[in-house]
C-alpha cells in the first residue's frame, strides 16, 4: 500500500443528510467504530464543505448512500480526494460508466437494506464486511482502485477539461455566461 494511504485513518467517513431509507441505513451503522458518521441532523458533528473535503481526504473510506438521486457530488468528491467509495449499488448513467470494483465497492447491498428495514440484527454481517474492507485496504487492487477513481474524476468532472472539451466542440462559454 502506498505511503499516503498508510497515514490515513482507516475508518469510512460519512457527512450528510440524515432522511428517508438512508436514515435506517446510517442507524444500524453508527455503533460500529469503522464508520465517522456526520450527519446535518446533529450541527455539532456535521461538517461544511471546506471542513468536510479537509476530514474526508483523511480517511480510508468515505461512504455515500442514495439519498435524493442514485449519484451525489459525494461520490464525486471521493474520486477527486483519493478516498475509496463505500456505497450501494450504483445504478447512473455516466459518459465514462463507473464501475463496481473498479471505482467503488458496493458495500450496502440491496439485501443488506432490506434486512436493515426488516430491523434483523446486521452486526456480525458488518464486522465481517469490515474485516475484509481493512484486509483489502493493505493491498495493490485498493491502491489501484484509487487510482482509477481519481483518473475517471479528472476525466470526466475537472473543470480545465471540461473547457477543454467545450473549445473542441466549438462552444462558445462568453455567451453561455
Amino acid at each position: 500500500s502506498t505511503e499516503n494511504s498508510l497515514l490515513k485513518d482507516n475508518r469510512a467517513y460519512f457527512n450528510g443528510l440524515n432522511h428517508g431509507i438512508r436514515e435506517n441505513v446510517l442507524n444500524s451503522l453508527s455503533d460500529n467504530s469503522f464508520f465517522n458518521i456526520r450527519t446535518k441532523g446533529n450541527p455539532e458533528h456535521f461538517r461544511q464543505k471546506k471542513d468536510y473535503y479537509d476530514e474526508v481526504s483523511k480517511h480510508k473510506f468515505g461512504l455515500s448512500l442514495n439519498g435524493a438521486a442514485n449519484i451525489c457530488y459525494r461520490d464525486l468528491e471521493l474520486f477527486g480526494l483519493g478516498v475509496l467509495n463505500l456505497r450501494q449499488p450504483l445504478n447512473s448513467k455516466t459518459y465514462e460508466p463507473i464501475v463496481k470494483d473498479v471505482h467503488y465497492v458496493e458495500f450496502i447491498t440491496d439485501d443488506l437494506v432490506n434486512k436493515i428495514l426488516d430491523k434483523e440484527n446486521i452486526d456480525s454481517i458488518i464486522n465481517d464486511k469490515v474485516g475484509e474492507l481493512l484486509e483489502f485496504s493493505t493491498t495493490k487492487q485498493y491502491d489501484d482502485m484509487i487510482e482509477e477513481s481519481k483518473k475517471w474524476f479528472i476525466k470526466n468532472i475537472e473543470f480545465s477539461n471540461f473547457l477543454s472539451y467545450g473549445e473542441n466542440q466549438h462552444i462558445n462559454f462568453e455567451k453561455l455566461g
